[in-house]
This record gives C-alpha cells, sequence and structure tokens, in this order.
C-alpha cells in the first residue's frame, strides 16, 4: 500500500517504513532545490552543486533513501546525523544512489545530493 504525504511535493513511503519517517520538508535557503519529491516529481540539482532536505527519522527504524537520476552526470547522496555528522553514504560513480539507515536517535536529518557533472541533473528522491 503506497501511502503520500505532501510537503512541496510527493513522497512516496511503503506502509511499514513510513513508521521512521515523521516528517520531510525541503532545508534551509541555502539548499537551491525545488523542495523534497517522490517518483513522479522531478527534482534538479545544478551542475557542480546540491540540493539539501531535511527528514525526521525515528530512533531504530530501518529506511531507505534513494536518489534516482536522469543518466547525465554522477550525483552522490549523503546523510548527516541531527548534530551534522556523517552517517551514511553513496558516492560511487552512477546516478542511482540507495542509502539504508537505522537512526540512532530521533531527530531532524539532512539528505544532501551533490551533483559532480558539468550539467544538471534531475533526480526522483524516494523514502521507503
Amino acid at each position: 500500500m503506497l501511502i503520500r504525504k505532501i510537503i512541496g511535493r510527493a513522497v512516496h513511503c511503503v506502509a511499514l517504513g513510513c513508521a521512521g519517517v515523521v516528517g520531510l520538508a525541503a532545508a534551509a535557503p541555502a539548499a537551491k532545490g525545488s523542495g523534497v519529491g517522490g517518483p513522479s516529481a522531478g527534482l534538479r540539482v545544478p551542475a557542480k552543486g546540491s540540493d539539501t532536505h531535511q527528514v525526521y527519522l525515528r530512533k531504530g527504524v530501518r529506511v531507505n533513501v534513494t536518489a534516482r537520476g536522469d543518466g547525465d552526470t554522477d550525483i552522490d547522496l549523503y546523510v548527516y546525523s541531527p548534530e551534522g555528522k556523517l552517517v551514511a553514504k553513496d558516492d560511487d560513480t552512477t546516478d542511482n544512489c540507495i542509502v539504508n539507515i537505522t537512526p540512532e536517535e530521533n531527530g531532524q536529518y539532512q539528505l544532501k545530493i551533490v551533483n559532480l557533472g558539468n550539467v544538471y541533473n534531475e533526480y526522483k528522491l524516494e523514502i521507503k
């Protein structure tokens, strides 16, 4: 069963995984992005730039975060704890990023998408 939570754009969660995702929002104005999106929303990270999102996660509840790009450039996904510590990443040479995390504490986690290419990359963000 798919549940939709609208905060700027649609974010899709599988019912079992949504227990750990309490809220989702675009980060502060420093983040250049159009918000948080799901499989049908096209988010765009600029060339040599980044896009940042905030998600509230619950301690001990496993979450799967994916960022799938348009195939034009290499993008990387980084997840930071509420204190700003890097807790997970996918920094391979593709634009298909998958990170699984089981938070050690409740709080606002930061998802950062980094584009290493010379052109923008339109990506889809999904949290299960």
